[in-house]
């Protein structure tokens, strides 16, 4: 088709990009843990390089922004952060390290796994607020000795939802300390996540660099999503990791007046100053009433603020992909922005564009691209990068899908009018996603709750 062949060429364009020197902004979200397929999008980037053991940009002017949850499933929180965390503090001004839940979650280890917190009564501590039916603590210490130990399998299996997670701390510092994974002692894998959640731990560092969103040129990245009801919302450090009352407004600025670069700007202070009290009195008081970072933990949960947050929030109704909504597309058109880069909701093996007069949204999670592969991506990856044009920017995506095809198209941003049938559903809900490489094919996907189907155009 002529659309076809000309999204190619914007393809082509933008790996030829480098060679002409345009600024580009690469854009990763949702590793959680998976030191694997992190390799592998390293070694097809397009704008980052791993060389020497840190992490590099291949051009001196592109920037890169990582899209939150770096931790939990895989085995590689440490030395991801460790990638991560310098290379920050190396380019302090063109990384930008997004906070997602399974990075605020980890905040609760210094509360919860705390001496003064295992010497409570363990029918006192309630069971998580957030799921309907969850195990107790009490029930889960039944058999059990009420030790550090335990409470911290209780947190990763139970509150976490990363049952995996403890042995695949213990594979890591094998690999780290050259040794057999059998040889590394229980206590041991507890007191290396203990330092974790210490200065100079993995979560910690990673804690302390990172932030909830930012604008760059004309796109807005955050790790949940931006509608109609949390724009221009910014909480107050009183609220708590506690179910609020339906329909109860959480404490907090409203302001949908405030450009969207302000509204980003007013969120990170206030993660600055969560995380800043979180380090400050990082266990419970006597009362178990109130503990510092307890308003970020709370952001990081959608009954906790009655869904007006951007870091859990998605763009899924009901268990259908639906995009951006009117309302959150106009206030961002009128701060200039045209394009919303996110992660959180996992919506098939490549990222789903939605597109509309005034806006694009790029959901990039692909954390479930396969999930008959023991790590639930098999061999998918993708890559996002935007790219700076004499006519705006082009969203460029090129990567691998589950089933090994190739993928590799660029998109235009709305302000250039250009028509194109990626980031459009049909009448029976599929949505244009992919364009394979060098090819006029498109793929289109259908999502229903985590299951997606796919068809070729």
């Amino acid at each position: 088709s002529v659309v076809g062949q000309m999204l190619a060429r914007l393809a082509r364009r933008c790996s030829s990009s480098l060679a002409a020197g345009r600024a580009r902004v690469a854009f990763w979200t949702d590793i959680e843990g998976n030191y694997t397929y992190f390799e592998r999008l390293v070694a097809r980037s397009k704008v980052l390089r791993l060389q020497g053991g840190r992490l590099s940009f291949q051009q001196p002017n592109d920037k890169f922004v990582f899209g939150g949850d770096l931790f939990d499933k895989g085995v590689g929180d440490i030395r991801l952060s460790r990638l991560f965390v310098d290379f920050k503090k190396t380019h302090p001004d063109r990384v930008f390290l997004l906070l997602g839940n399974r990075d605020v979650n980890k905040m609760k280890f210094t509360s919860e796994l705390d001496k003064t917190e295992i010497a409570r009564p363990v029918r006192t501590i309630p069971a998580p607020f957030w799921s309907s039916g969850q195990v107790t603590l009490e029930k889960f210490l039944s058999g059990r000795q009420n030790t550090q130990l335990e409470r911290l399998r209780y947190l990763f299996t139970v509150t976490m939802n990363s049952p995996n997670l403890f042995e695949n701390r213990r594979k890591e510092l094998a690999i780290l300390h050259d040794r057999e994974a059998q040889s590394i002692s229980d206590d041991e894998v507890f007191e290396n996540v203990w330092a974790s959640v210490q200065p100079g731990g993995c979560y910690f560092e990673y804690l302390n660099v990172a932030q909830i969103g930012v604008v760059l040129d004309d796109t807005l990245f955050v790790h949940g999503c931006v509608n109609g009801s949390n724009i221009g919302f910014v909480p107050h450090l009183s609220i708590r990791t506690q179910a609020l009352p339906p329909n109860a407004d959480p404490p907090g600025l409203y302001d949908d007046t405030i450009s969207a670069q302000e509204w980003m700007a007013k969120l990170n202070a206030f993660a600055s100053e969560a995380t800043r009290e979180w380090k400050e009195q990082p266990a419970f008081d006597a009362n178990r009433s109130r503990r510092g970072g307890d308003a970020l933990m709370a952001f990081a949960h959608r009954k906790a603020v009655n869904a007006r947050t951007v870091m859990v929030t998605d763009y899924t109704h009901q268990g259908a992909f639906v995009g951006p909504d009117a309302k959150s597309s106009a206030y961002l058109k009128g701060s200039g922005v045209r394009r919303v880069c996110v992660g959180h909701k996992p919506l098939g093996d490549s990222p789903l564009l939605a597109r509309t007069a005034d806006l694009e949204v790029c959901c990039a999670d692909t954390s479930f691209s396969d999930v008959t592969a023991p790590d639930q991506r098999g061999s998918a990856h993708s890559e996002v990068y935007i790219e700076k044009t004499e006519e705006g920017s082009n969203l460029c995506v090129h990567g691998t899908l589950a089933n090994g095809q190739e993928i590799d198209f660029s998109v235009p941003d709305v302000a250039q009018g250009h028509t194109t049938p990626l980031g459009r559903r049909d009448a029976e809900g599929w949505w244009t996603k992919a364009q394979l490489a060098n090819s006029n094919t498109f793929v289109a996907a259908k999502v229903d709750g985590f299951k997606v189907h796919y068809k070729l155009l």
